[in-house]
């Protein structure tokens, strides 16, 4: 399981690298993605779903070419991030193991996008 933790440091990685959104504090403790409301893709599992139908896995044409199998274990959630080609077949790109679904969404997602190694 990866050492980074659920909240604003990886909520705003998540935001920048994956989403391609600028995120920042206007108030001295909370964090804000585009709208007025805190995105907490890390703890909230509502806001980790915006993250896995997001287009940031889509092709330039639009296509959706990544899928996300979510998956409860006895030791946590594992997601994987399955690459589907164009002759149907699919290959596991990235594979993450977290405490939580939203907590392994944002490491998996991270990690297919290059920005963490773990």
């Amino acid at each position: 399981m990866s050492e980074l933790k659920p909240g604003p440091e990886l909520d705003r990685m998540v935001a920048e690298k994956v989403m391609g959104k600028a995120y920042h504090r206007p108030s001295g403790f909370e964090m804000q993605y585009e709208g007025t409301e805190p995105w907490e893709p890390s703890i909230n599992i509502a806001h980790a779903w915006e993250v896995v139908e997001s287009e940031s896995f889509c092709d330039p044409d639009g296509y959706r070419r990544h899928y996300f199998e979510i998956t409860e274990t006895a030791i946590g959630w594992r997601v994987s991030i399955l690459h589907k080609t164009d002759n149907r077949r699919s290959s596991t790109s990235v594979e993450v193991l977290a405490k939580t679904a939203q907590l392994a969404i944002c490491l998996a997602a991270l990690k297919s996008f290059g920005a963490i190694k773990e």
